[in-house]
């Protein structure tokens, strides 16, 4: 673990409970800003099987952030 101005950073994968937490806050927001429906459009992108690099920031041990990679092929990753 890191620690940045109070901040801790931890690597772990995409079975982290805090990482699905924190995805499933930022559906939620994203289908209240853009509509369910509209949203629909993009979930077979954003499924988080095959995530196996995650890194997740903790502000008084409170998940705050993440980012994460996912392989789509060989050598490419998003």
């Amino acid at each position: 673990m890191k620690t940045i101005n109070n901040i801790a950073i931890i690597y772990t994968n995409g079975e982290n409970p805090d990482f699905v937490n924190l995805c499933e806050l930022l559906d939620k927001n994203l289908n209240e800003i853009n509509g369910k429906e509209r949203q629909e459009i993009y979930a077979q992108y954003n499924l988080l099987h095959d995530i196996h690099d995650v890194w997740i920031a903790y502000e008084n041990n409170n998940p705050v952030g993440c980012a994460s990679f996912k392989q789509y092929e060989n050598m490419l990753q998003k």
